[in-house]
């Protein structure tokens, strides 16, 4: 089997895995930042399962000023 560095070939199982990483990392650069998570930003990070979605999420971190700015 061929690994070329996309979800493509990973299964659903690595998939869902890579994206719960991903929000946990979220969630920890968020609150690194001393931004505010309401219960319900954070279970909306943490229940996503759309790796694009975190991508765009994780790199928002950076620079936003509230949390709820990530889902404008």
């Amino acid at each position: 089997m061929s690994t070329t560095g996309t979800s493509k070939y990973k299964s659903e199982y690595a998939r869902g895995y890579e994206a719960h990483g991903k929000a946990e990392a979220l969630v920890m650069i968020l609150e690194a930042r001393g931004l505010m998570l309401s219960e319900g930003n954070r279970a909306r990070i943490l229940e996503c399962t759309d790796q694009d979605e975190l991508d765009i999420w994780l790199k928002q971190a950076a620079f936003v000023a509230v949390a709820d700015d990530l889902f404008r």
